[in-house]
């Protein structure tokens, strides 16, 4: 998906993630192993500099945390990308995920 919202971004997907923005916010929303779907809402700065920070470096730095809750872990060929998965809370309550691309196919989202 990748189509224009009415905040005037656009909206894309990667895997089960999906990644849309406002004027002052960024949500990501992931669907659980059980197939729940969940959200994370966080403050556009903060998103976008670490999406940057990965774009940047050609995904090639080791991990990038966007907050607490979502990040990335590169390894050179692939990168993982994770809601939840190292907040033990959310691990615990078993509605973190963790998915693998290669990392052509997420800089070409990113």
């Amino acid at each position: 998906m990748s189509n224009v919202n009415p905040h005037g971004y656009r909206d894309f997907q990667l895997g089960s993630f999906t990644f849309r923005r406002d004027e002052y916010f960024a949500h990501i929303g992931w669907t659980t192993q059980a197939g729940k779907p969940m959200s994370h809402t966080m403050d556009v700065g903060p998103y976008l500099r670490a999406l940057m920070r990965d774009v940047a470096w050609g995904f090639f730095y080791g991990w990038v945390n966007f907050d607490n809750v979502v990040g990335t872990v590169n390894h050179y060929e692939s990168v993982d990308l994770y809601a939840g998965a190292y907040n033990g809370t959310l691990k615990e309550a078993g509605i973190d995920r963790l998915e693998n691309f290669p990392t052509a196919q997420i800089r070409t989202t990113f």
